[in-house]
């Protein structure tokens, strides 16, 4: 599937102006990317992810390469966490240390956001809080399949995140199948062929964890994605509006 340029341009106009005009008094949100190593191609990744966000106008991004040094000092600056970091095929062992993983365990669970998109979920076995905290994992008969078009299908079109958007679109990537925590709040849906059945698996969600809240999205395998599918280029500033504050345009 071809997305007209037309459309790209029209739908990412449209979100532009919305959220610049939403927030013409609020103080930007404050975001740490955290990325520096993925088995994607994440240099390309990172830079169109933080242009995608600040062009919204509602956002304020600081990139880590070094989540090890992330403290709970150093977090106390930031809204939301967003991480692009993976160290697949490595999932156990405490990849950011026990110190960094507690920082940003009691940083979610005291009310701030955390969101992570596509192989952000698949290490940290090993990290009780972040497996509580992102609702999705890899483990045995999880994966995907080749690089191929299937349908997205909106299951909550009504959460801030996705209201106004399409209720269904086709996109091209690799379909995620995970085990997924039975408490999150699942905004899209994909239909996949396993073992010659047909299975419906979430592949974006919400939830919450104490008093923070979390936003999840498989999609988003590389930089092409973010700009050439105007539905996830949008659900991925009002996911992390909505991790941030709770809502994904100003009230």
């Amino acid at each position: 599937m071809t997305l007209s340029t037309k459309k790209i341009i029209l739908i990412q106009f449209a979100l532009v102006a919305l959220l610049a005009g939403s927030a013409t008094a609020a103080e930007p949100i404050r975001v740490l990317f955290i990325t520096g190593r993925n088995n994607h191609r994440w240099q390309l990744t990172t830079p169109s992810l933080k242009k995608t966000l600040e062009d919204s106008g509602r956002f304020k991004v600081d990139v880590t390469e070094k989540p090890a040094e992330i403290t709970a000092k150093s977090l106390s600056g930031y809204d939301v966490i967003f991480n692009g970091w993976t160290g697949f095929p490595k999932k156990t062992g405490h990849l950011w240390g026990l110190d960094t993983e507690k920082a940003i365990d009691d940083f979610v669970a005291g009310g701030k956001g955390m969101a992570s998109f596509h192989a952000g979920s698949s290490s940290f076995h090993d990290w009780v809080g972040f497996q509580k905290i992102i609702g999705g994992t890899w483990g045995r008969g999880t994966g995907h399949g080749r690089y191929h078009e299937f349908t997205v299908e909106m299951t909550d079109v009504d959460h801030p995140i996705t209201k106004g958007g399409p209720a269904v679109f086709d996109y091209e990537s690799e379909q995620y199948y995970m085990i997924v925590d039975p408490g999150i709040n699942v905004l899209a849906s994909t239909v996949y062929e396993y073992d010659g059945h047909k299975i419906v698996h979430p592949v974006m969600w919400t939830k919450t964890w104490g008093k923070g809240r979390i936003f999840y999205n498989a999609l988003g395998h590389c930089a092409d994605e973010f700009e050439t599918f105007p539905e996830v280029h949008e659900m991925t500033v009002k996911g992390l509006i909505w991790a941030a504050e709770g809502k994904a345009i100003a009230e």
